[in-house]
């Protein structure tokens, strides 16, 4: 081969190259960004629109359904669902993996303007909202203030300096986009009108509202020229203290003006209390920071908390508590993988040193595979792949497999070196190997090409991961036949005699420090006397330093080179007698074989079957929701005694609540209401979060007061983006009338809380608010010509209050609100006796209209324009495969009305998709790992034989998942393909040895018993450096943990096992097929 032979003979060029390949690799190492998960654009969009004071029904009939029409046509849509709540309508579009959602997006916009005519006029536009997981806040903190003060006063003082002080200081900071500011404590100015007042003079709603609109202006008056200087005229207007609102003039009577202070009181006051955050049971401010779409969380996170540590030194009185942070993730699970990576590379060192049993061999493959991995580095950053938990999980499992090529060519080049000098083993050896190396490097690759072909997220996911293990095997390709053979050359044991007497003298040729022996003498021959002095006791204390610990290895070593070489020459003795008496008893190897097949079942079946693995973290959530009859100071009462509860837990460091509506209305929190209670719990480690979770739900099983509830682990992007942000478990159950609908509904709901492996059972089926339906006398209205929308409005504002103008205050906005006094249904009569505006006179609005309390439902659920309930549950044990399958059977003994249909989905929906393309990528995969086979040997039946390592494999693949409590899923799935890849490389090594031996002249027996002998230390050495590199990731803790340990597992259990079948039944199934050739 051309290039081994020119990287041979010019080792000085070879080296230099790639020492230019290492440069590189540093600075590409240093350029690549580090983030947890891939850049994965999701594929989702939702359309967010607000109809304040509009029941489901209508929400349904004059928004959801038009905005559904006009969406269902655009390219690339999977699927249309929509919900329907009081005064909000959310309509989700979920796109096709794959779809450009830049375009999508646009498209989406496009069709917002389109559906503008058909809403009401005066519907606000709909907000389109990129439904991504990656922008969720990558800081959530909370301030507290260290200086005491009344309770109120001290946080609507703490929100007003979140706002005016701290926000523009982190929004400042680069990388951060925006801070939300959450909390209670906003402040308002409220003209609270006193319906008493307001008849008595004959005063409307609306004329409040627009004196105060009028008055609360700036107008720029033009401009006037004066002393040949042109000035701007501006009509100062603008209200600057709530004070001056009361002496706005209303209506000129005989004996004066009317003021607003005659018929309203104005108050600069805190809103009315609708939510509250706390901390560990004290109200508190919170602050949601977000970063760039193109931001590096990590640095970002950096920033933001040198930002906290500068304001706590410039303001002694804050102080920022961090609740939750995506930076603390990332970090950990990027060290945990580069530990592994490192882990990994130590134990295949010492796993090489004992085989080898001397210090040059390990070293010129520890030398050769970290610069196999920054090549890696390089061609992952021009391929824009970033360091991830993918990408350094590919390199983590790719460490045993760089040194599989180096330790086949090393073991080679010594076996040609006992009849030729160095130069030509490098050469002959390398030559000899390549179309071996070739082969079973390109069917590790080709593994990976089906892995675009996967569903959904998991492609996505594996993409880096895939691109980073084929960089990786290219590279350590390249390096094994051009450096590798170049530092055999310059290493080669095949000095002169008198250098070896010197290093046998000091024990330098079976260890690295007797290498020293020539660089540190070389000072002693051209330096001067007293650098001659110097170096020379330099050099003899180190030399007696390196005799005293050649001496320590040599015999730690010694001991354990002798122990392993009398376990493996018996080993190798009960071996070639074994495979003797199997290719002379051939049902030996077949019964072995199908009692393996037979385990491979045995061990699958009581394997739990789930998507992906559960993330693991010492948080969780819980969400729930007081009964709807309840108002804000009744759950915020409840919330309160819960939190209480669980602040005594034993494991429970801190509890962050949110109660009610805190936040600006969003995807998120599109269903927020004053009746929403939400929690975040730290516990004082990962081991004791579940048993906290489910006492958190004996407590809430067990509260009055409380509508549903459901308790989940923590939701970070990691698990937002493996989980879809669904639940774990769901059943839809279309209907076409309610009522058969709910019947549907209760029945399901009855069976599933008796399945033990569903937890926190609840439906979208639930009642709303009660609602006091408003009858217009639409009569007398016609007659009078006034619109429907003037009294609506009367009455939504005065119940509501009517945002009229702002107040600017040090560079802050205060919202005038016109209100009533009124929250109370029962004091309704004092509403119905304001005057309304009518054509320059004014009504009583009670000879108007008249009330009347009717029930409501909370919402209004449809996808694909069909309505259906939602039925939801959390998994335990991840049993979802077991949770459906039971549910099914018990439905089918159900008597469902007519017109209901069920559909399992949530998480279950997903695995069967997800379960369905892996297996089909992992048949392809066989398929082209044949194909490359087939045309490496010009045969079809030896890649046939090599093949059967592949379902051999599986039986230690389940074995290790049983053992080791993994489960059935998408990561283990791509495990199995990466094994297929790697349980052929060995076989590949000993059919192609086997191969040259027949060409040599022998027959098929001896053939394969001298490929049997000359392979097998190879054979066994790629297998415990490659199972020894991925160990680490086996017993890896930590975030991202979950996404390596499966595939780790099945790597390392489908190697075992198959490599004790690439001993004993590739022979015996070559030899059973294979005939020797007819000599003529």
């Amino acid at each position: 081969m051309k290039l081994t032979e020119t990287a041979v003979k010019r080792p000085v060029a070879t080296v230099m190259v790639f020492a230019g390949v290492v440069l590189l690799g540093i600075i590409s190492l240093r350029n690549l960004s580090i983030d947890l998960l891939p850049d994965l654009s999701f594929p989702k969009l939702a359309v967010l629109s607000e109809y304040a004071g509009a029941s489901p029904e209508e929400i349904e009939k004059l928004i959801t359904a038009n905005l559904e029409s006009v969406f269902a046509p655009i390219p690339g849509v999977k699927r249309v669902s929509s919900v329907s709540r009081e005064g909000i309508s959310l309509v989700s579009l979920e796109f096709h993996w794959g779809t450009d959602m830049n375009f999508a997006l646009l498209h989406t916009k496009e069709k917002v303007e389109e559906a503008r005519s058909l809403l009401p006029g005066d519907c606000p536009t709909p907000r389109i909202i990129e439904m991504d997981p990656a922008s969720k806040p990558i800081v959530i903190a909370v301030v507290e203030t260290r200086r005491p003060a009344a309770g109120r006063e001290s946080l609507a003082a703490m929100r007003e300096t979140a706002e005016l002080l701290i926000k523009p200081r982190l929004e400042q900071l680069d990388g951060v986009s925006r801070v939300d500011v959450q909390g209670s404590g906003e402040r308002e100015v409220v003209v609270s009108v006193l319906p008493e007042k307001m008849t008595l003079f004959n005063i409307s709603y609306q004329e409040v509202a627009e004196a105060i609109r009028n008055w609360n202006q700036q107008v720029l008056g033009g401009t006037v020229k004066k002393d040949n200087i042109r000035f701007v005229v501006k009509v100062e207007g603008e209200i600057q203290e709530p004070a001056e609102i009361e002496k706005i003039p209303l209506r000129a009577l005989t004996a004066g003006h009317i003021l607003i202070g005659d018929v309203a009181q104005v108050r600069f006051t805190e809103k009315i209390k609708q939510g509250e955050i706390r901390l560990d049971r004290q109200p508190a401010i919170a602050l949601m920071i977000y970063k760039e779409a193109a931001g590096n969380t990590v640095t970002a996170t950096a920033q933001v908390h040198k930002a906290f540590r500068q304001m706590e030194k410039e303001f002694p009185e804050l102080h920022f508590v961090t609740v939750a942070e995506e930076s603390g993730l990332i970090v950990s699970a990027i060290s945990n993988l580069k530990q592994a990576l490192v882990q990994g590379g130590l134990l295949a060192f010492f796993v090489l040193l004992i085989f080898f049993q001397n210090w040059r061999d390990p070293i010129l493959i520890a030398i050769v595979s970290p610069i196999s991995v920054l090549a890696t580095f390089v061609l992952m950053f021009f391929a824009g792949v970033n360091l991830n938990i993918m990408s350094l999980g590919g390199l983590a499992l790719g460490i045993g497999i760089f040194m599989d090529n180096a330790i086949v060519v090393i073991e080679n080049m010594y076996r040609f070196s006992f009849r030729e000098d160095a130069e030509k083993s490098a050469i002959l050896a390398t030559r000899e190997l390549f179309p071996a190396l070739l082969g079973s490097s390109l069917t590790t690759i080709v593994i990976f090409l089906p892995v675009i072909y996967i569903y959904g997220i998991t492609g996505r996911l594996f993409r880096d991961q895939s691109l980073t293990i084929s960089f990786a095997l290219v590279a350590a390709l390249i390096v094994t036949v051009t450096l590798l053979p170049a530092l055999f050359r310059v290493f080669s044991p095949q000095k002169k005699q008198s250098v070896k007497a010197a290093d046998a003298a000091d024990g330098g040729g079976n260890n690295i420090l007797g290498w020293s022996h020539q660089a540190l003498t070389w000072p002693l021959r051209v330096a001067g006397f007293v650098l001659e002095t110097v170096f020379g006791f330099l050099y003899m204390a180190i030399l007696k330093v390196k005799k005293v610990v050649v001496r320590v290895l040599d015999r730690g070593l010694g001991y354990l080179y002798r122990l392993f070489n009398r376990g493996y020459e018996a080993f190798a003795r009960w071996y070639h007698e074994f495979l003797l008496r199997c290719l002379e008893r051939k049902r030996i190897a077949a019964w072995i074989s199908l009692a393996m097949l037979a385990g491979t079942v045995l061990f699958y079946l009581p394997l739990k079957k789930e998507l992906l693995p559960q993330t693991r973290s010492a948080r969780f959530e819980i969400s729930a929701g007081s009964d709807p009859s309840l108002g804000y100071e009744e759950t915020e009462s409840l919330g309160a005694a819960l939190e209480a509860r669980f602040q005594k837990i034993p494991w429970v460091t801190h509890v962050f609540s949110r109660f009610g509506t805190t936040s600006q209305l969003g995807v998120e929190n599109a269903d927020i209401s004053v009746n929403r209670l939400d929690w975040i719990i730290e516990c004082s480690g990962r081991g004791k979060r579940d048993e906290v979770m489910r006492e958190t739900r004996r407590i809430l099983a067990a509260t009055a007061g409380l509508a549903q509830f459901s308790v989940f682990p923590e939701k970070n992007t990691l698990s937002e983006y493996l989980r879809f942000g669904a639940d774990e478990f769901q059943v839809m159950v279309y209907y076409e009338r309610i009522g058969d609908g709910r019947r549907a509904v209760s029945d399901i709901m009855a069976v599933m809380k008796t399945m033990p492996m569903l937890v926190d059972v609840r439906s979208n089926d639930e009642e709303g608010k009660p609602i006091l339906a408003m009858h217009i006398n639409e009569e007398l209205l016609n007659r009078l010509h006034i619109p429907k929308k003037t009294i609506a409005e009367t009455i939504r504002n005065a119940l509501r209050g009517d945002q009229v103008s702002v107040l600017k205050r040090f560079q802050k906005s205060y919202d005038i609100v016109v209100s009533t006094p009124i929250r109370d249904d029962r004091e309704l009569q004092r509403i119905l006796d304001m005057p309304v505006a009518v054509n320059g006179s004014s009504l009583i609005l009670s000879q108007l209209i008249r009330f009347e309390r009717v029930p409501s439902i909370k919402e209004l659920a449809r996808e694909s324009q069909e309505r259906y309930f939602l039925i939801s549950a959390n998994l335990q044990n991840g049993k979802s495969q077991q949770a459906a399958g039971r549910l099914q059977r018990a439905m089918k003994s159900m008597a469902l009305p007519g017109g209901v249909r069920i559909q399992i989905s949530g998480e279950e929906e997903e695995r069967r998709a997800a379960f369905a393309s892996v297996g089909v990528a992992l048949l392809l995969s066989i398929l082209l790992v044949y194909m490359v086979m087939a045309a490496e040997f010009e045969n079809l039946i030896h890649p046939l034989i090599i093949m059967s390592t592949v379902p051999m494999g599986l039986f230690g693949a389940f074995v290790g998942l049983l053992l080791l409590g993994e489960s059935i899923n998408v990561i283990s799935g791509i495990g199995m393909m990466v094994a297929v890849g790697i349980v052929v490389d060995d076989a590949i090594v000993k059919v192609e040895y086997t191969n040259q031996m027949r060409k040599a002249g022998m027959s098929v027996r001896d053939a394969l018993l001298e490929a049997s002998r000359v392979r097998l230390r190879p054979i066994i050495l790629n297998t415990f450096t490659t199972v020894f590199g991925v160990l680490p990731m086996i017993y890896m803790s930590g975030v991202g943990a979950e996404l390596q340990r499966p595939m780790a597992v099945v790597v390392a259990g489908s190697l075992l096992s198959s490599t004790f079948l690439t001993l004993i039944l590739i022979p015996v199934l070559y030899e059973l097929f294979t005939r020797d050739k007819v000599k003529p």
